[in-house]
């Protein structure tokens, strides 16, 4: 009976893979080329097969596993993408419905593979690494992505300084970070929508105070989640923010690459 139940940390691995393609390869380049041709769709699809790839290769034994993972990922995620990209549904509402649809795709991907191979894990001891970058996905782009889709359909300009997405990108750390060192640094999350706060009330935008109430449920819903995922080998400030560092950083040169990597295909690609 259990066997048609999606595996815990399957669902993990491929949730992981999917954000790691899905945002942190995608970088302007990519998401441009994919708006332009199907060839983009495709690059991009593949982009995120290669990262579900990686992560199964580091986490589970034997390479047929990953390669099937690899052509799962591919079988669902570029039919999604064709389809939102080609469809007239309004650009804010195909976000939220795509990323609904790739998550039930992981899960079906996940019954999948369980009920076809014996899955053997490995450096599980490291598991807690993967679901920390899930949260920090989800509080990074995921939920930058979300508003800004919640923007247009209720018809107000996206804030597009780029001191403005600093600030945004900082509150939403601090406030997981502080959530999920709980105790006395939960007390602190108050300090942290201050600066938002002001800018709202100097600059009269008054609907950025619903941005920071959204921000301020996921952000710390994420930091407890991965306060109770970690509950036996828990993070330490100083390693939070080392690990922190490196997240954003990795982040960073990955997108660089996948944009050096999109340019020439994109040259010799006509829109279709």
């Amino acid at each position: 009976m259990n066997s048609f139940l999606p595996d815990k940390n399957l669902i993990i691995i491929l949730l992981l893979g999917h954000l790691i393609g899905d945002f942190i390869f995608q970088g302007n380049k990519v998401y441009k080329f994919k708006l332009k041709s199907t060839a983009g769709i495709i690059w991009h699809s593949f982009l995120v097969s290669i990262a579900v790839l990686g992560v199964f290769l580091f986490y589970t034994e034997g390479y047929a596993l990953g390669l099937a993972a690899f052509l799962l990922t591919f079988g669902f995620h570029f039919p999604i993408d064709l389809i939102k990209y080609k469809s007239r549904i309004e650009e804010a509402l195909t976000f939220m419905l795509d990323q609904l649809t790739h998550l039930i795709s992981i899960l079906l991907a996940s019954t999948i593979l369980k009920n076809i191979f014996s899955v053997s894990f490995k450096n599980t001891t490291h598991m807690r690494y993967g679901i920390y970058a899930i949260g920090m996905i989800v509080i990074v782009y995921f939920l930058k992505y979300f508003i800004m889709s919640l923007y247009k359909i209720l018809e107000i300009r996206n804030e597009d300084s780029k001191w403005y997405f600093l600030m945004e990108t900082a509150e939403r750390f601090v406030i997981f970070y502080f959530s999920y060192m709980h105790g006395f640094f939960f007390l602190l999350i108050a300090f942290a929508v201050i600066p938002r706060s002001l800018y709202a009330i100097n600059n009269n935008k008054q609907h950025i105070f619903y941005d920071i109430i959204i921000s301020m449920l996921i952000s710390s819903g994420a930091g407890i989640v991965l306060r109770k995922a970690t509950l036996l080998e828990p993070f330490n400030g100083i390693e939070f923010l080392i690990v922190s560092l490196s997240f954003f950083a990795l982040s960073f040169l990955i997108q660089k690459l996948s944009d050096v990597f999109t340019m020439p295909l994109d040259r010799n690609t006509q829109i279709s």
